[in-house]
C-alpha cells in the first residue's frame, strides 16, 4: 500500500474511533478536521494512528517508558525500515504543517495551532493546541527523522541509510506554552537514536563527534563499528 492509501486508512480509523479517542470531527467544505487536542483532549490510540500512517506502514510505533533519576516519562518509540522515505513523505515541514500530502490535499495532516478555525488547509486535517499530549508526542516522534535530516545535511547518501529506531519521552504537560516549549527542548535532549548505516566510518564518526543535542548512535554495516554520542543532560524539568 502506497503512503497515500495508507495515509487515508489511518485517518479513516480515528474519526471511526471517535468519540471513543477523546476526539472530535468538524466537516468544513474543502477539510475534515479532527479536534485531538483544542477543545478536545485526544489520547493515545489517536495519535498512535496518526504516527502510524505518517510513516506509511514502513515501521512499528510502540509506547514505552524511560527512567530518569526517580521519575519516569512515558516514550514513543519507532522502528523505521524506511527513514529517509518517512522522513520526505511527512515529516517535512510545509508552511507550519507536516503530512502525507494527496495532490493539492491532505490525506494525512498535522497542524498544531490554537484554533479549530485557524485550519485552512484541505484535506484530512487533525488538528491539536501547542500544549497538547498530541504535540509533546509528535515532538518525540521526530526523533529519527530529524536525525535522518543531520546525515543526510552531513553528506550521508540516503540510499546508504537503511533502518532507524529511536526511544524519546513524551515532555511533561503544561498549559502555559512558554513553559511547554523549555520542556520540550528538555525532552529532546534525552531522545535515543540508532541509525544502521552504509558509509564511511569517517564521517559517520565526525557526525557523531559534532552532534550535541541527545544521544545518537550510527552503526557503520561497513566495519561493524558503532559511534555513539551520549545525552547531553539527564535533568527532568
Amino acid at each position: 500500500m502506497d503512503y497515500t492509501a495508507f495515509a487515508l486508512k489511518k485517518f479513516e480509523e480515528i474519526i471511526a474511533s471517535i468519540p471513543a479517542n477523546n476526539c472530535a470531527l468538524q466537516v468544513a467544505p474543502n477539510a475534515r478536521v479532527v479536534d485531538a487536542g483544542i477543545a478536545e483532549p485526544g489520547g493515545w490510540t489517536s495519535i498512535q494512528a496518526l504516527l502510524e500512517g505518517l510513516i506509511g506502514g514502513r515501521g512499528i510505533v510502540h509506547f514505552g517508558r524511560q527512567f530518569y533519576g526517580g521519575h519516569q516519562l512515558p516514550t514513543v518509540e519507532m522502528l523505521l525500515d524506511a527513514p529517509v522515505a518517512a522522513c520526505r513523505a511527512a515529516f517535512s515541514q510545509k508552511g507550519g504543517m507536516i503530512g502525507v500530502t494527496n495532490g493539492e490535499e491532505y490525506a494525512l495532516g498535522v497542524k498544531i495551532c490554537d484554533k479549530r478555525s485557524d485550519v485552512r488547509e484541505a484535506g484530512n486535517i487533525v488538528a491539536a493546541s501547542e500544549t497538547s499530549l498530541l504535540a509533546a508526542a509528535l515532538g518525540a516522534a521526530r526523533a529519527v527523522p530529524d536525525a535522518v535530516h543531520t546525515l543526510l545535511e552531513s553528506g550521508v547518501a540516503e540510499e546508504d541509510i537503511l533502518w532507524g529506531w529511536s526511544s524519546a519521552p513524551v515532555a511533561l504537560l503544561c498549559n502555559d506554552p512558554a513553559v511547554m516549549r523549555e520542556r520540550m527542548a528538555d525532552a529532546k535532549s534525552k531522545r535515543i537514536i540508532s541509525l544502521w548505516v552504509r558509509g564511511d566510518d569517517a564521517l559517520l564518526k565526525r557526525i557523531v563527534e559534532e552532534h550535541h543535542c541527545c544521544e545518537l548512535r550510527l552503526h557503520s554495516l561497513a566495519s561493524a563499528k558503532t559511534f555513539v554520542k551520549p545525552r547531553v543532560s539527564m535533568h527532568l524539568s
